[in-house]
């Protein structure tokens, strides 16, 4: 089975329902923000597969990256909004052990989520499973509370609760449970378009030796405000 086909409509239906119906896409999106609709540029990932299991033999030391890439194409106008999508297939066991980071052409990081639970630098985290898709939204408000809280509440070897969450930072050494939630507007926003292609990077690294899984659908969302180029108030970057 084509395992990143198999996950596609269903990350489709968290962009479409979740987003869309619950109101989880920016304002402007559909039309009500003061500015009109934003353009959205949306990109699959390139290069999806198994994450490198940790060398082990304790949890905390990372394996290989598995780095996978969004080409961006050329746009005018300005960053507003972000989203992202994963899903994994075979599920990954034991979602404390991953770490999610997105990755910007000027190599600005974000973490999405990583080692859930661990609140020591060789803690193991939570034993449940990722699977999803999950779709990584600031606007996000999962019943659970958040996605260390879906963790908690779905237990050891159980999935993940396939949603809308906010992003929050890895655990490790001093980190709190559950992680507060983060922002990826106020870590990507408002840059400018380009004249040419370029690549963002999602970046994922296994912790615990012994339990893999595969990365099987990665989407990429920007929203861009063409407003202001259009009306002339900002000159467009140059070729």
């Amino acid at each position: 089975m084509n395992h990143a086909t198999s996950l596609r409509p269903l990350a489709g239906l968290l962009l479409a329902g979740i987003a869309a119906w619950s109101g989880l896409l920016p304002a402007a999106a559909a039309g009500t923000g003061p500015r009109g609709a934003l353009s959205v540029i949306e990109v699959d990932g390139v290069g999806l597969g198994p994450i490198p299991d940790a060398p082990g033999p304790a949890c905390g030391p990372p394996g290989a990256l598995l780095d996978v890439t969004f080409p961006v194409p050329p746009f005018v106008g300005r960053l507003v909004d972000i989203q992202v999508t994963l899903g994994f297939q075979p599920a990954h066991v034991w979602a404390g052990d991953v770490t999610a980071q997105l990755i910007n052409p000027a190599g600005t990081i974000h973490t999405l989520f990583g080692r859930v639970a661990a609140t020591t630098a060789t803690a193991c985290g939570d034993g449940s499973n990722l699977v999803g898709p999950y779709l990584f939204d600031d606007d996000a408000t999962p019943a659970s509370g958040g996605f260390w809280q879906a963790a908690a509440a779905a237990g050891n070897q159980a999935p993940i609760q396939l949603g809308a969450y906010r992003t929050t930072n890895s655990g490790g050494a001093g980190a709190v449970n559950p992680a507060p939630p983060t922002s990826l507007r106020a870590t990507f926003a408002g840059a400018l378009g380009t004249a040419s292609t370029t690549t963002w990077t999602l970046r994922l690294r296994d912790h615990g030796l012994g339990d893999t899984g595969t990365l099987a659908q990665a989407t990429l969302l920007l929203y861009v405000d063409e407003t202001l180029f259009r009306d002339g108030f900002e000159a467009a970057p140059p070729p």
